[in-house]
């Protein structure tokens, strides 16, 4: 059986960040490690995301997420996708807006939701939802972050206004 020694980890240089997370593309990244005569220079490690990276990860996860998917966390996920097929109306808008805000409060407890705006374009048959939220430990008191959900799914578009 091997041994790990927690003091030989090589904390990286984001020692100093709030929140980690892996990269939801799975990037593949070369770190340099600094210390130890017969060490590798280069390694290749998933590239991971920091603070508020690491809580877009979190929130693209949790719209794109329907419960059940998550095995040790079944209630994990907003469903949106059982609002793909009704028909497009301000009721459902309403339903998809209380339906993140909930899910939102439940699941990720680093924001703050302080307004989501969704919007139904009856053109495109879909919904334009914008979601604006603080993150407290951060010192973000705006940030916004917009998706779009019809017949294809949840597409989470971020854009940051801070």
């Amino acid at each position: 059986m091997s041994n790990i020694n927690l003091t030989d980890l090589d904390a990286g240089p984001s020692a100093g960040s709030t929140y980690r997370d892996l990269s939801l593309d799975m990037k593949i990244e070369n770190r340099v490690l600094p210390r130890g005569l017969f060490r590798e220079d280069n390694v290749t490690d998933i590239k991971n995301s920091e603070d508020e990276a690491a809580i877009q990860n979190s929130l693209i996860n949790i719209f794109n997420t329907t419960p059940g998917e998550k095995l040790l966390a079944p209630e994990f996920g907003l469903d949106l996708k059982r609002y793909l097929f009704d028909p497009l109306s301000e009721d459902i808008a309403q339903n998809i807006g209380d339906t993140i805000i909930i899910g939102l409060q439940q699941w990720e407890p680093r924001v703050i939701v302080t307004r989501v705006h969704v919007m139904t374009d009856f053109d495109q048959n879909q919904y334009i939802i914008s979601l604006f939220i603080e993150i407290p430990t951060l010192n973000i008191s705006q940030a916004t972050y917009n998706g779009i959900l019809n017949t294809e799914g949840f597409t989470f578009k971020i854009s940051n206004d801070q």
